[in-house]
């Protein structure tokens, strides 16, 4: 009850019909699990094990037609990932920089130090081996790599323009180009070892790497993928395929048209000294989704012709046009977090309430 009333401290009074609140303490929670003898029960306990120390409160309510969530989490463990993100407060920079039509976005800002170390825990602390790889390819993944990390960093996803995987896009700010791009083909020299194959080419002068998939994906043609990174002036990108890589290309260089994301136009806002921040538009993405869907069964129905037993092209006239008949009464949904006290504040607005959370 006291940890209840902190947040109220911290979030204000409740505004809105107060649906739920909860306080959680994984400590607690990982003692039932070791009395969860059932599949999955072995997962739990070491999901709740690497989470010892959590603690979380909470309280959702309706305000209007939007359920919003406030809540705070710490942890007094052991070092964990999420202490590599959130930082700061988040780069309006690189919100800018999102494209307006990304149908979701999550913006942050990494903490090189703590990054690094999380990712030589990943790989067992084995800081020998390590030093040995750097030595032959000339490279330094502390220096170059996580060392050319200044902060801000983005992802966002497209909407669904075909039969295939949704388009999706990293973006990091570098404070070190030059040192970055030293760490990328010292990365590259070592996946070539390993037997990977990565092509290095340029793209309007910005130095792009596009790793190949091997035959089990040539196979699946609709799930295709050319994961490419590349560096363009003080930023590098991930993206999933060397066709997006180009567009983003050319739209960080100006030659595309570029307006502010709807999430720089929001009525109210994250607050200024928010250390993560996400949107997701779901009305955009399951309408293009709806669309993708509709234009792949219009395929089958001239690809089966009369093998199935319902016309597939009767089906595809009879369906809507666009999702929006489903879709209208959802609104974007709104995450944001920011450091108070040494607790990680959040808010969490949604058209989907409880019965979410729950399936």
């Amino acid at each position: 009850i006291s940890q209840l009333t902190t947040l109220d401290t911290h979030a204000g009074p409740a505004s809105g019909v107060t649906v739920v609140r909860f306080s959680a303490q994984t400590a607690r929670l990982n003692d039932i699990a070791k009395g969860v003898n059932a599949p999955g029960g072995a997962a739990l306990l070491g999901l709740l094990g690497s989470l010892n120390g959590w603690s979380t409160v909470a309280r959702m309510q309706l305000v209007g037609e939007r359920f919003v969530t406030d809540g705070w989490t710490t942890h007094s463990g052991a070092a964990f990932w999420t202490d590599s993100i959130g930082a700061a407060p988040v780069s309006k920079e690189i919100v800018a920089f999102v494209p307006d039509d990304a149908a979701g976005v999550l913006v942050t800002q990494l903490a090189p130090a703590q990054l690094r170390d999380q990712l030589l825990s990943l790989m067992g602390g084995n800081s020998a081996s390590l030093t040995e790889v750097e030595t032959k390819h000339g490279f330094s993944l502390e220096k170059d790599l996580i060392g050319s990390l200044a902060g801000p960093a983005a992802v966002y996803v497209m909407p669904i323009t075909g039969i295939g995987l949704p388009n999706v896009t990293l973006v990091l700010d570098l404070t070190d180009a030059v040192a970055f791009q030293r760490g990328v083909r010292g990365l590259v020299a070592v996946l070539s070892e390993q037997g990977q194959k990565v092509k290095e080419s340029k793209y309007r002068d910005a130095p792009m790497w596009t790793l190949a998939m091997g035959e089990e994906a040539a196979a699946l043609p609709f799930l295709s993928v050319s994961p490419t990174i590349f560096i363009i002036g003080k930023r590098a990108l991930v993206t999933l395929t060397s066709l997006r890589a180009k567009k983003e290309v050319k739209r960080a260089l100006g030659e595309e048209a570029a307006n502010p994301h709807p999430l720089t136009k929001l009525a109210v806002p994250p607050p200024d000294d928010a250390a993560v921040v996400g949107y997701m538009d779901w009305a955009v993405f399951i309408d293009s989704l709806y669309l993708a869907a509709k234009g792949g069964l219009a395929l089958a129905g001239g690809a089966l012709g009369g093998n199935v037993p319902f016309d597939i092209n009767a089906l595809g006239a009879a369906l809507p046009e666009s999702a929006t008949t489903f879709t209208r009464f959802f609104k974007p949904t709104l995450l944001w977090s920011k450091s108070v006290d040494g607790r990680t504040l959040f808010r969490y607005e949604s058209s989907f309430g409880p019965e979410t959370w729950l399936g």
